[in-house]
């Protein structure tokens, strides 16, 4: 299953929104594995900020809503800022996870 962008581990609910990063981290999980807890996180294309929201209609279902994938998360760094504000309106908690 190919362009996951969003996906459920534990209780929490992971963004990913884009294959590029800025680093070649040795220990990076992507150089090993196609995905992770039986999803495939590379992404054939990046999603917009309207189909990642579209697919969290209820941001407080989650303890926590992380922007982490295969990539660097502030390579799309307007489409971050729409997204993380949409959760913030609907009263949901953002988690970003970057190697910077």
């Amino acid at each position: 299953m190919n362009n996951v962008f969003t996906y459920e581990l534990d209780d929490n609910l992971y963004i990913n929104l884009t294959n590029r990063c800025t680093n070649a981290c040795t220990f990076c999980i992507r150089n090993e594995y196609d995905g992770l807890g039986g999803y495939t996180l590379w992404l054939d294309k990046e999603p917009t900020a309207e189909e990642i929201i579209k697919e969290i209609p209820d941001p407080q279902k989650y303890p926590e809503i992380v922007f982490c994938g295969y990539g660097e998360p502030t390579a799309r760094l307007e489409v971050l800022k729409e997204v993380a504000q949409y959760i913030k309106e609907k009263g949901g908690k953002t988690r970003l996870n970057t190697n910077g």
